[in-house]
């Protein structure tokens, strides 16, 4: 028997964002990038309620750890900008550009790489 227990209250993710939002809007820093990060699921908390939670309340960007994360955020229609912040293999690259995701570029030959796949799916930018 686990004696840790987490209770979450949806609302209360969305009233969070919502509030850094406000403050800095208040603050005249209203362009500021409002980016949770959801990784690990959500820390245990579920990765696409608390992803969604957070939408709703305002974030602009989402951040998780793994592409296989963001992978399962875009197959939930989550389309804000998700920035994957850990390393990622070259078997992934195809799924960088596919999912339309912003990564860490740890090697020089993976923007090459993401370049000749963006190109070969007809993506240009």
């Amino acid at each position: 028997m686990s004696l840790n227990y987490c209770e979450i209250q949806v609302k209360n993710l969305e009233a969070n964002i919502q509030s850094f939002k406000t403050h800095f809007k208040q603050a005249n820093q209203p362009n500021i990038i409002i980016a949770p990060t959801v990784k690990s699921n959500a820390y245990g908390h579920g990765i696409v309620m608390s992803a969604k939670a957070f939408i709703r309340g305002g974030a602009d960007w989402l951040c998780v750890h793994h592409v296989s994360e963001a992978v399962i955020l875009r197959e939930h229609q989550i389309e804000v900008p998700i920035y994957v912040f850990g390393p990622t293999g070259f078997d992934e690259l195809d799924l960088i550009v596919k999912y339309d995701l912003r990564v860490v570029v740890y090697h020089l030959e993976n923007i090459q790489r993401l370049e000749n796949i963006a190109e070969s799916m007809g993506i240009s930018e």
